[in-house]
């Protein structure tokens, strides 16, 4: 579509169709680094700064012995991010994306994936993350390690799995018996919920024991996103 600040000749600015671009960018989001700049000052800003750097050095040491951390410095640190290596996983038939997908059951939303390399993840806490929070990734990340090492052991199927059938729905984990969790292990599935989410579920099942309600249409398809603490 045309820009009129591009087309000064064009007669009285007439122009059709929808406007998708400017010609020096949207300058409104200049002020959001502007106001925080000048919020925070140059002591905050240099705390946030040291914060966010613990906090990405803090992941990448807890996660390196489970995913490799790639772009250490000669210290072995990293800079306000890590990236971490799921590229030799492959050969065990998952996919980066499929890591991702499982984070959502954890009640997370997965981090950069497949940049700047393909087949890994990018984290990048920043300084707003409590020590809890990184500790409760950390962990979710550690234990779909172990589910991905029952499948490259065979212990679990490469195709129908915890990590392929990711993120799971509230029928799934509240089921009985559910074909979605990877061979009938609505358990495991279901385990990655937190307290709020497993009183729910645990609330669903005894109401349909007593024949008192069904799961609703809208519930069956619903993603499990289990509140955070």
């Amino acid at each position: 579509p045309a820009i009129p600040s591009l087309k000064p000749e064009a007669p009285d600015f007439k122009f059709t169709g929808p406007i998708s671009e400017a010609p020096y960018g949207s300058a409104s989001i200049l002020t959001i680094s502007w106001m925080y700049i000048r919020m925070m000052g140059p002591d905050g800003l240099t705390r946030a700064t040291k914060a966010a750097i613990l906090n990405a050095n803090y992941i990448a040491k807890r996660l390196d012995s489970y995913f490799p951390v790639l772009f250490k410095g000669r210290h072995g640190l990293v800079a306000h991010e890590c990236i971490l290596d799921l590229r030799h996983w492959k050969r065990a038939g998952i996919e980066v994306e499929d890591v991702a997908k499982r984070l959502m059951d954890y009640g997370f939303h997965a981090p950069t994936i497949s940049w700047p390399v393909a087949g890994t993840m990018m984290v990048e806490p920043t300084e707003s993350e409590s020590k809890d929070e990184l500790d409760r990734f950390c962990e979710a990340m550690i234990s779909i390690r172990a589910e991905m090492q029952a499948i490259a052991d065979g212990r679990a199927d490469k195709r129908d799995n915890l990590l392929k059938n990711a993120p799971h729905t509230m029928q799934q984990v509240s089921a009985d018996q559910s074909p979605g969790c990877g061979n009938g292990n609505f358990g495991q599935a279901s385990l990655a919920s937190t307290t709020s989410t497993v009183i729910e579920i645990c609330f669903v099942r005894v109401c349909r024991s007593m024949g008192l309600m069904r799961l609703p249409n809208k519930c069956r398809n619903s993603i499990v996103y289990p509140a955070r603490r």
